[in-house]
């Protein structure tokens, strides 16, 4: 939910500076980030300013090749290139590559805020999200 003022801030964030990935408003956009060994590894950045009120916002993120049978996508020893898709309330917003996705964090999943080291180098932690967040969910499929 986005005040009228509008609302900065991390949405959600897993992991830190040395890999991680983080959903957060900045400047009025959405943005989602990876990080992978201390490198960004890309960015999305929604196409539309966030409007004020409640927003669905959705993530999509796809590896480019497909998991071997008993692969974990995305896993510590599985680095791959991905595509990621950005919508907001069903709206598409962009689409981006991502050149590196490893989803082996040693820092910890935070809501609202970036409590460790920030996943990005577009904020300073703990950049705590203005507006209010009902729920987040995250899915992994196969």
């Amino acid at each position: 939910d986005v005040p009228a003022d509008g609302a900065d801030g991390v949405i959600i964030a897993q992991g830190g500076r040395y890999g991680g990935v983080s959903l957060f408003v900045k400047d009025h956009r959405v943005v989602y980030e990876v990080n992978a060994y201390g490198h960004r590894s890309g960015q999305l950045i929604a196409s539309e300013a966030l409007q004020p009120g409640k927003a669905h916002i959705v993530v999509n993120l796809n590896p480019n090749d497909p998991a071997k049978k008993d692969d974990v996508p995305f896993g510590p020893r599985q680095p791959r290139p991905a595509t990621a898709q950005l919508s907001i309330n069903g709206q598409p917003q962009g689409q981006a590559q991502f050149a590196n996705v490893n989803l082996s964090y040693s820092e910890t999943l935070d809501i609202g805020s970036d409590l460790g080291t920030a996943v990005s180098p577009d904020y300073k932690s703990p950049y705590p999200f203005a507006g209010k967040i009902d729920t987040d969910r995250i899915e992994l499929t196969r």
